[in-house]
């Protein structure tokens, strides 16, 4: 299936410090053993896919509270190391980069998986 990235994340994606990805997912699409089709442009005439090669390992739930600036990850409230390696591992350059990104999300999501790695 196909999933859009901001050009930003290519090359994190690439290099494998991105290893998943947070979406809203309200239909339930994304499960285990989907093949992942990792584009930028996604439904313009830019359209570039440069991932091919990952399938889904896996999701998990996660809340996402930028008012106070707290993640659950099934349930469980991350403490600040986890939030700091969540935040990375989602390619964002630090913490504040990340509540940048989500600043108005008050929400529960799907953590994307590509890799084994799970919190």
């Amino acid at each position: 299936m196909i999933i859009g990235f901001h050009p930003h994340f290519v090359q994190k994606i690439l290099a494998r410090t991105k290893i998943h990805t947070i979406r809203a997912d309200q239909n339930d699409r994304w499960h285990h053993g989907l093949k992942m089709h990792m584009a930028t442009g996604v439904r313009t005439k830019s359209y570039h896919c440069f991932n091919d090669k990952d399938v889904c390992t896996g999701t998990q739930r996660i809340r996402i509270d930028a008012r106070s600036h707290q993640i659950f990850v099934d349930d469980e409230i991350l403490n600040n190391d986890k939030t700091a390696l969540l935040t990375t591992n989602d390619g964002f350059d630090d913490p504040d980069d990340f509540w940048e990104w989500f600043r108005e999300t008050d929400e529960t999501m799907k953590l994307i998986h590509w890799t084994d790695f799970r919190y």
